[in-house]
């Protein structure tokens, strides 16, 4: 049950393992960090309690797409990143993921990691940086995004890459 618990709150993950150390943040000015799954402020209530108090004082930026795919692992989803090209970025016409981009600084990403479980001699997650672009336009930001270290691609796709979608088609069939 807590490793239910502990990834119920699945903001990304990858085919490919790894771990380490999270790379140093700055301390004093606000990051970015890219959800789609139940850290979704309009999906926060499904999450444990912990990490809803994190997120509910969160800043929204707004709504915003990555490259990628996502799995259905039950209660949350599974965040796989797209086929890198050769000059290593997403190919075009990759699969997109909808999410919500949060401001964050480092006391949030510190709770949010030990709730990912990031970090440490099994980890269930990494933190890494993500491109995204803003539903509305504009430039594209870099934001943290939270990558599994697990294959899963013996797990159905979500084919529309919007988990909140796929929750209520869940729930309407």
């Amino acid at each position: 049950m807590a490793a239910v618990a502990a990834r119920l709150a699945v903001v990304a993950v990858a085919a490919v393992a790894g771990a380490g150390e999270m790379p140093a943040q700055d301390r004093s000015s606000p990051d970015l960090l890219f959800v789609y799954g139940t850290l979704r402020p309009s999906l926060i209530d499904a999450a444990p309690e912990t990490p809803r108090q994190i997120v509910r004082a969160l800043r929204v930026q707004g709504e915003a797409t990555v490259a990628g795919l996502l799995f259905d692992l039950g209660d949350y989803p599974g965040f796989v990143r797209a086929t890198p090209s050769i000059g290593g970025g997403a190919q075009a016409g990759s699969p997109r993921v909808v999410g919500d981009v949060l401001e964050v600084d480092a006391s949030d990403l510190a709770a949010l990691d030990a709730y990912e479980e990031c970090g440490g001699p099994s980890p269930l997650y990494r933190r890494e940086r993500v491109l995204a672009t803003w539903r509305s336009g504009g430039e594209p930001i870099t934001c943290w995004i939270y990558v599994a270290c697990g294959d899963l691609s013996k797990r159905p796709a979500i084919p529309q890459g919007d988990f909140a979608a796929h929750l209520r088609s869940r729930r309407d069939a």
